[in-house]
């Protein structure tokens, strides 16, 4: 019996670790490891590249607002389009534009790691009725037709731009109706991972 019980648990986990999908890679390409070369080498060739690129996400103030990379755009099977960032030849950001939209819940199965909705500190100071708090977080009663959930793994973050709209959720806003607490609506259309290797450190000099 305890031999069975032993089994199942082991298959239990495997089955959790292949499920699991590794918040700095994608199709096998690793942030911080893979050249445009090796990139390449794995996706073709892109079909368009453009040079001293902005990246916009919602985690900019963590990272900085003002590096500049090389973006590769690659047309991938299963997904819409990938938008791949590039910083002195390393491979920093992989963008996924996905063309089955999939359940924002599903998010932490699929990578391991907590999510949190992005919230405007100027929303929560002037209209702190819209929020509530659960376990020290913050979540809007009603979400926005697009929102942006976060996750924080340790070598990268994770950022889902999920969009809300459609005659439910219009119905909500209209009628004030406030959305399930215990889930996220909508579907998510992007997925960004960010290497933590570009986080902002300018200025930690000054703590040593």
């Amino acid at each position: 019996m305890m031999k069975r019980i032993f089994t199942i648990t082991v298959l239990l986990t495997c089955g959790a670790i292949l499920f699991a999908q590794s918040p700095n890679s994608w199709r096998g390409l690793i942030l911080d490891q893979f050249t445009i070369k090796d990139t390449t080498s794995v996706l073709g060739k892109p079909y368009r590249v453009k040079e001293n690129q902005k990246l916009k996400t919602e985690v900019g103030d963590w990272i900085g607002k003002k590096t500049r990379y090389e973006k590769l755009e690659f047309k991938v099977e299963g997904v819409d389009k990938a938008s791949l960032y590039f910083l002195k030849g390393i491979l920093k950001v992989i963008e996924i534009d996905l063309d089955e939209k999939i359940n924002p819940n599903s998010l932490e199965s699929a990578y391991g790691i907590g999510f949190v909705p992005k919230v405007s500190g100027l929303d929560i100071a002037f209209k702190p009725r819209d929020f509530e708090r659960n376990q020290g977080k913050i979540y809007p009663k009603s979400y926005p037709s697009v929102y942006h959930l976060i996750g924080v793994a340790d070598s990268a973050y994770v950022v889902a731009v999920v969009g809300n709209a459609g005659i439910r959720s219009a119905f909500r806003s209209v009628a004030g109706v406030p959305d399930d607490s215990m889930s996220f609506p909508g579907k998510v259309e992007t997925v960004q991972l960010i290497s933590k290797s570009l986080t902002d450190t300018s200025g930690l000099e000054a703590l040593k």
